[in-house]
């Protein structure tokens, strides 16, 4: 099965060739997330709920037409905090303490990611974050939900502490990954923050999305969204309920030493997940920094002056 499922969207983000499906490498007992001779394909949808009968399994019938190997999910609306199987998958969640069905998070992990997985960290009904084995850098892949415009803006700056704190957590080096819904527009003007986004952003910035890419900007985080060029059809994530205001509110971020590592990101409008956001799917193929010996000198002797009679004398035994 191709990346994009049954689509005629079946290439390579920047090229013609179909992405090579990725083989996993046994390291230290556990297979390597990540390697430069495959791509690993991480996603992130707002699915609205998972509590409703049904949920989970249209949704996994629907991710399973896409190449994918993490799908992380925004208002699961699941209470307490877990782990369990479904069809394959296995499923992490984190929801609220109080048994109110709002918020709530979950990641999918596909059979590859299973074999990677090292553990997770169940921070709240807002984040959640894996961690998996790498092949020379582990990885790690938060997934959020940031709160949206009907909470005070107090609540969105307890969001992002929290959030900071988890990246402080993480290892120096590892490949870091924020993904999720983080009701933020940060348009695309992207002036004062080329450091960390690219030049394809949609819309206008809000208050908050400027908040947002402070946040990347002090974390070192690139806005995947941004640095590839998609018709604006395929980078809205999101569509208001009169049908005709659209924005992009949904990220996939990556630690900027990582971001040369990404081969695109892309919002999969085919994808049917009975939600008014859609699939954003990025493929990631780690590019590791070769450092190449240095060449020993061998030194030559210009045996022509040996010729003469005093440098001669000289090397005399």
């Amino acid at each position: 099965m191709s990346l994009y499922g049954n689509s005629n969207m079946a290439t390579a983000y920047g090229g013609t060739d179909a992405p090579r499906v990725y083989e996993p490498q046994l390291v230290g007992g556990k297979y390597a997330m990540w390697s430069a001779k495959g791509i690993t394909t991480i996603g992130t949808i707002n699915a609205k709920t998972l509590y409703e009968p049904g949920r989970l399994k249209c949704t996994i019938e629907e991710i399973n037409l896409y190449r994918w190997d993490v799908l992380g999910i925004s208002e699961s609306h699941w209470v307490g905090e877990g782990e369990m199987m479904s069809e394959g998958i296995k499923i992490i969640y984190s929801g609220r303490r109080d048994n109110q069905h709002k918020e709530g998070l979950a990641l999918l992990l596909g059979k590859m990611a299973q074999s990677a997985y090292k553990e997770h960290k169940t921070v709240n009904s807002r984040i959640i974050s894996v961690t998996f084995q790498g092949h020379h850098r582990d990885s790690n892949i938060i997934q959020i939900y940031a709160p949206d415009s009907s909470h005070e803006d107090e609540d969105v700056e307890e969001f992002y502490e929290n959030l900071e704190e988890e990246i402080r957590c993480t290892k120096d080096g590892d490949v870091v990954m924020v993904i999720g819904d983080f009701n933020s527009k940060i348009g695309r003007d992207n002036s004062g923050f080329e450091d960390i986004m690219g030049r394809f952003g949609v819309g206008d910035r809000s208050e908050r999305g400027e908040r947002m890419l402070e946040f990347c900007q002090r974390n070192q985080l690139s806005v995947t969204n941004t640095y590839f060029y998609h018709r604006e059809q395929h980078r809205y994530t999101w569509t208001h309920p009169n049908g005709i205001h659209k924005n992009c509110i949904d990220y996939i971020l990556i630690n900027k030493r990582w971001r040369t590592s990404v081969r695109g990101t892309k919002v999969m409008r085919g994808a049917d997940f009975n939600s008014d956001h859609e699939l954003l799917l990025s493929n990631i193929q780690i590019k590791f920094k070769i450092i190449g010996r240095e060449k020993q000198q061998t030194a030559r002797y210009n045996l022509e002056k040996l010729k003469n009679n005093d440098v001669k004398e000289n090397f005399k035994i």
